[in-house]
């Protein structure tokens, strides 16, 4: 769904068929960063993030500001934002853990 939007920016077509290589191609992009995002991949983290920034930058741009899907724009930009830091957190905790010489992450009472 947003590769395709950024497609069509990007090529200025107006039109797009109802089922195309670029949908089965952008329904796979889709499932292999989630599937990244479950495994807790940073990298997808942040890459599906961009991806839906970039695509809501489009989608702005070719239509026009709506106040609903900005709002709602919004609140899932935050929310991929709060995955991939959760995701940089989960790591940088999973390595202390394990990483006898990393420094504490404790404060002294």
């Amino acid at each position: 769904m947003g590769s395709m939007t950024l497609l069509t920016a990007i090529t200025g077509s107006a039109r797009l068929p109802a089922y195309s290589r670029f949908g089965y191609a952008d329904a796979v992009f889709a499932f292999l960063l989630a599937f990244g995002l479950y495994r807790r991949s940073r990298v997808a983290a942040v890459a599906i993030s961009i991806l839906f920034i970039a695509t809501t930058v489009f989608k702005v741009a070719l239509v026009g500001p709506q106040p609903l899907f900005l709002l709602f724009a919004a609140a899932f930009a935050y929310l991929y934002v709060q995955a991939a830091r959760g995701t940089w957190a989960y790591h940088k905790l999973s390595t202390s853990a394990t990483d006898p010489t990393a420094p504490s992450t404790k404060r002294a009472a």
